[in-house]
């Protein structure tokens, strides 16, 4: 277990400022592939091309880059400490009791409310990793992602708000932020998209949770990543079920 107190190396408002020039910078950093879009588009309204599937996956490989650039330029230019950041040895001596139980129950737990989801509303495509994240790498980048921006806010206000509030607090203002994002109140509005968004929220409270208990980014990591491959495992199975049984129909009734 980490110390109930970690010992403060950088100054409050300076972290602080920290991560809230990463959240208005990101905010301006994934507007760029619409703002390409709309030029490469302007001549002709109707080219096929500004509904390319390229853009999302643009928009989210750009959105990564910005996050692990952003948190590797501020430790390194020493606005944010790594200790509170979570950069710290994993000792799995120490997690090794309670780490596998918790990523295996949030494995069981998200795997089975997904699946309960995705069967009521049979979905009629797949929205597995190679297809929610635009590539089966996406999903990888995105984890690494999901944590270097959680990484960033944390080590932002841990030396404000102390360990425990300050991993709970990043989880919630990463919560409140996404909410600002157009991408996610359009993904709110799509039912085969909500869920993903779900998912994200509810990763960032384990991984907070992992977190506060561990002071480790790689615990969070872990936890994070176990929930969202129990929950594509699983809505990977339900899709091909559902794909399966209407394709039955459809031979039942041409038969």
């Amino acid at each position: 277990m980490p110390a109930f107190e970690m010992p403060l190396s950088i100054d409050i408002g300076p972290s602080l400022a920290v991560g809230a020039l990463a959240l208005l910078l990101g905010a301006l950093v994934i507007q760029i592939p619409a703002l390409l879009r709309r030029m490469l588009t302007r001549q002709d309204r109707t080219d096929p091309g500004s509904s390319s599937p390229i853009w999302p996956i643009a928009r989210r490989m750009l959105t990564v880059i910005y996050a692990i650039g952003f948190l590797y330029l501020a430790l390194r230019w020493g606005y944010l400490d790594p200790v509170q950041v979570g950069l710290v040895p994993m000792v799995w001596e120490e997690l090794g009791g309670w780490l596998p139980a918790v990523a295996g129950l949030t494995a069981v737990w998200t795997a089975l409310l997904w699946g309960v989801y995705w069967r009521r509303i049979r979905p009629a495509r797949d929205h597995s990793p190679g297809a929610a994240y635009g590539t089966f790498l996406g999903l990888p980048a995105h984890l690494v992602g999901e944590e270097a921006w959680a990484s960033i806010l944390r080590g932002a206000l841990v030396p404000a708000l102390g360990l425990y509030a300050g991993a709970w607090g990043a989880a919630l203002v990463r919560v409140l932020a996404s909410l600002l994002a157009p991408e996610t109140r359009r993904g709110l509005r799509n039912d085969a998209r909500r869920p993903f968004v779900y998912l994200d929220w509810a990763m960032e409270g384990v991984a907070a949770g992992c977190f506060a208990l561990t002071g480790s980014l790689w615990a969070s990591l872990i936890a994070r990543a176990t929930g969202h491959l129990a929950a594509n495992v699983a809505h990977r199975a339900i899709y091909l079920w559902a794909h399966r049984r209407a394709r039955r129909d459809v031979q039942a009734e041409t038969g």
